[in-house]
């Protein structure tokens, strides 16, 4: 509650007839001979006096306004107190023209000085509304009555219903997305009004990792659904590459004045390096730094234009790898970010590759191929890499770049391998990666072909439109024994558009019988909807083996992992929700028998955790949704399959894991 300062002096009469008075209104008899009410203490309110002989103030010229359920001070100052005197305030609040709708405000004090509280409604009107002060010497102040010595001042209370202001972001411009830390980082934001309408003048304030760092105003009334754009003029220093929360939030005048921040997290600004790209060095420093333990490696042969090979560092980017070896059908420093070309490429005019010719069915342009002869110690050959391509995604059937890893030597089952490509779609027996087998189809608009391995790439870390997901190519092998490896890749049907093959740092390795576990959480709704951010642990005997946190395509990935028995625990933090009154019906008819809820679903619906399903736990649902509750008995707001891992033999094993939030049985969020 505040108090603002008017002063209303009435040292003499002022006599005047009102051309606007609202004949509605009773008139009351004090007139002010004597200058009674020297002046009032309300809010806003500063004007001179307004009075009549007989009647009552023009109340048209002053006014203020309230809010629904605030409460306001008013201080009247009797200016003639050697008369003994009652004093009384009245306002109209449903505004229909009298003052018998409610009793008079209560008065404390005087004769001096008299103190009143005043109200409004929560289920007010907006509107004019008039409040009526009276003061009267000797008889009982009333808002309407005969004539008495005393004064009567009336004043206009504009009721006004708070105003909820909403905004979420919508957009970003494309420069700035992700920026490279340590460099300055200057945002631009458009932000979407999705609540109520936000009046002109409302200040509006940008935190960055919880520092304000922009105040500005929309001078402009915003709409529902109507957007407002947004430039910092300060750069943001970025200290260290991470996840940092942007929000936004408005101040409005409140209840009691008191400042209403609506506060949203907009956004989480991931701050990190562009991936960099070097073609110093030599071949064998090349090679070396993606072989890893097991590795022997000699006869190192490179085929293609210098510009082709090098390495890639992608430290803290949302890429997969933080580092290796990147070969490429044109210039690989084209693989830098931003992504904001979607025909970035080099054409060299030089030949194609006939092993990716075959791949590809297709004749093959600006080859880029490493070979080496390998001894690996143990039974198995490895290799982790990404395919990306500047065709994705609007040359989809048409030019399909591909990647080969060739491998030939000792068959440990019979034979011999002759160029056996390893570099397959995952759970296939024989299909290559390319630009026709992994994809979302033409432009990104369906049908998905092996897309769970298919990343959009919207983001700022390399320049290729799309790209796979971490994928690891394995073959089985005879310890000791020499194998002749050639990685390869090619343009298809023209050399206009470039691709890229990401070589992991050491893992080109030859593990003892180990495995590569790997998968993707889903929400367990239809959409079987991916979750990134997930952190995914690795436990044999309820020790923790490894964990990691599943990429923006939902993917995990757990290499070299030994033969034997695991679980997999899921976690997460993300926002919690799909929770209504519908989840709590389905629990109840679980519990009479109406429908039979199974699996995580079942799980969830025990939100208590007495590992019962009854009429607690619906209600528990409907207490959270109705907001009466901020959180479950059960103190946990997701729940995750945890599957049991048996790895016996070496290559890949992929799991899927999915979650729920509890309560949501109808499985209806999209996270």
């Amino acid at each position: 509650m505040t108090r603002l300062f008017t002063h209303i002096n009435l040292l003499c009469c002022l006599f005047f007839i009102s051309t606007n008075i609202q004949a509605q209104y009773c008139p009351s008899g004090s007139n002010s001979s004597n200058g009674y009410i020297s002046h009032v203490q309300f809010d806003s309110i500063n004007n001179s006096s307004f009075f009549i002989a007989g009647g009552y103030s023009d109340y048209s010229n002053i006014s203020d306004s309230m809010y629904a359920s605030e409460t306001e001070e008013v201080v009247i100052t009797n200016g003639n107190s050697s008369f003994p005197a009652s004093c009384g305030v009245w306002v109209d609040w449903n505004q229909n023209g009298d003052f018998t709708d409610e009793d008079a405000i209560v008065i404390t004090g005087g004769p001096e000085v008299f103190i009143a509280f005043i109200t409004a409604p929560a289920n007010l009107t907006p509107g004019n509304a008039r409040m009526r002060i009276v003061i009267n010497n000797n008889t009982l102040a009333e808002p309407c009555g005969t004539e008495h010595s005393g004064e009567t001042e009336d004043y206009t209370l504009n009721l006004r219903q708070p105003i909820h202001h909403e905004v979420e972001i919508i957009d970003y411009s494309t420069n700035h997305i992700a920026a490279s830390y340590p460099q300055n980082f200057y945002p631009e934001i458009t932000v979407y009004n999705v609540g109520n309408q936000i009046e002109p003048y409302t200040p509006v304030t940008f935190k960055f990792n919880n520092t304000i760092i922009l105040n500005d105003t929309i001078f402009d009334t915003l709409y529902p659904d109507n957007i407002f754009h947004f430039e910092f003029t300060n750069f943001i220093p970025l200290n260290s590459c991470g996840i940092y929360p942007i929000k936004i939030y408005t101040t409005i005048p409140y209840v009691n004045d008191l400042d209403y921040d609506n506060d949203t997290v907009i956004t989480n600004f991931t701050a990190s390096k562009y991936l960099s790209v070097s073609t110093a060095g030599d071949i064998s420093s090349k090679v070396s730094l993606v072989a890893g333990d097991g590795i022997l490696f000699s006869n190192l042969a490179y085929t293609g234009d210098a510009n082709t090979i090098g390495t890639f560092n992608a430290e803290c980017a949302d890429f997969g790898f933080d580092s290796g070896l990147i070969l490429g059908t044109g210039f690989v420093s084209n693989a830098v970010g931003p992504n904001n070309n979607t025909a970035a490429g080099t054409v060299f005019g030089i030949p194609g590759d006939s092993l990716i010719s075959s791949i590809a069915a297709a004749a093959t342009f600006d080859a880029a191929s490493l070979e080496f002869d390998i001894t690996p110690m143990f039974d198995t050959l490895k290799l982790s890499y990404i395919f990306g391509s500047e065709e994705y995604p609007e040359f989809i059937g048409q030019n399909n770049d591909a990647v080969g890893i060739f491998v030939s030597g000792p068959n440990p089952d019979s034979g011999s391998y002759e160029n056996r490509n390893i570099a397959l779609v995952p759970g296939t027996l024989n299909t290559p990666v390319s630009v026709n087998t992994i994809n979302y189809g033409f432009d990104n608009a369906g049908a998905c072909m092996n897309c769970e391995f298919y990343v959009k790439n919207y983001g700022n870390t390399i320049q290729l439109d799309s790209y796979t997901s971490p994928l690891t190519a394995s073959v089985p092998t005879v310890p000791g024994a020499s194998y002749h490896v050639k990685i390869a890749i090619a343009d298809a049907s023209d050399g206009n558009r470039d691709s890229d093959v990401f070589l992991r740092s050491g893992s080109l390795t030859s593990p003892h019988g180990n495995v590569s576990l790997t998968g993707f959480i889903q929400y367990d709704n239809s959409a079987e909807t991916r979750m990134h951010g997930v952190t995914v642990k690795l436990k044999h005997n309820d020790s923790i083996i490894a964990q990691m946190v599943s990429n923006q395509n939902g993917q995990y990935m757990f290499s070299d992992i030994p033969a034997g028995n695991y679980t997999l625990q899921a976690e997460t933090t993300a926002a919690w929700g799909g929770v209504n009154a519908a989840d709590g019906l389905m629990i109840l008819k679980h519990f009479v028998g109406a429908v039979a809820l199974s699996g995580l679903a079942l799980k969830a619906a025990d939100v208590n955790g007495d590992q019962t399903i009854n009429s607690t736990d619906a209600l528990i649902v409907v207490k959270r949704f109705a907001g009466l509750i901020t959180e479950f008995p059960i103190h946990k707001n997701w729940v995750f399959e945890n599957p049991a891992v048996s790895l016996t033999n070496s290559g890949l094993s992929i799991h899927y894991i999915k979650g729920l939030c509890y309560g949501d049985t109808n499985k209806s969020y999209i996270p």
